[in-house]
């Protein structure tokens, strides 16, 4: 199952449908049916779905994201990364960041970017920002990955005690097998925190 959103008579709801739609169609026409675009809120042309308070017993997913995440969940709308992004303004996330991984975000975002779109997407950066956790890092375990560009990646995760979410599993394979570094696909993320929602659903009843 997946996660995603919707309103009702002007309420915000949690929606949930299956992985396989987000799988085959990157949450396109599967979302598409129950998500209707109406109800989400623009902002700077980024649509945020809200979620309603259903998870106040739950603490948190701790995760660091991926540039290549956020760059594909700012930047397309129909993806199991742009879930991922709602999910953290939505504060079903407890992200993980460091000055390292906030300057290539900012990095990667300005070069691949046109100015104007820079201009709609910096303000949800912005707020995603400062919903994030900031982690020192006071160990590091180099080399850990194939490609240095990844290394801060997995510092963060290890110092902060969290999960990497990454669209690129290969490079962090190593530092899951020496180091226990949990590493998810952000698909797998959306079918985690669907998981949940559905055990508290039954605990509840």
């Amino acid at each position: 199952m997946g996660v995603g959103r919707a309103s009702l008579n002007g309420c915000p709801v949690v929606v949930v449908v299956p992985v396989a739609a987000v799988r085959r169609n990157g949450a396109g026409r599967g979302m598409s049916r129950v998500l209707a675009r109406g109800s989400a809120t623009d902002l700077k042309a980024h649509y945020i779905w809200c979620y309603t308070d259903v998870m106040p017993a739950l603490l948190p997913l701790t995760v660091a994201i991926d540039t290549n995440v956020l760059f594909e969940g700012l930047t397309r709308r129909h993806s199991a990364s742009t879930l991922v992004i709602d999910a953290w303004l939505s504060g079903l996330l407890d992200v993980v960041i460091s000055n390292a991984l906030a300057y290539e975000y900012f990095d990667v975002l300005t070069r691949k970017l046109s100015p104007d779109r820079w201009r709609q997407i910096e303000p949800v950066l912005s707020l995603l920002l400062s919903q994030a956790r900031w982690t020192s890092i006071h160990f590091s375990w180099r080399p850990s990955s194939p490609d240095p560009a990844d290394e801060h990646v997995i510092d963060l995760a290890l110092n902060g005690n969290a999960a990497v979410v990454t669209a690129n599993v290969a490079d962090f394979r190593r530092a899951a097998l020496d180091l226990g570094l949990m590493v998810l696909q952000p698909v797998d993320l959306v079918q985690l925190l669907s998981d949940r929602l559905e055990q508290s659903q039954e605990t509840e009843s």
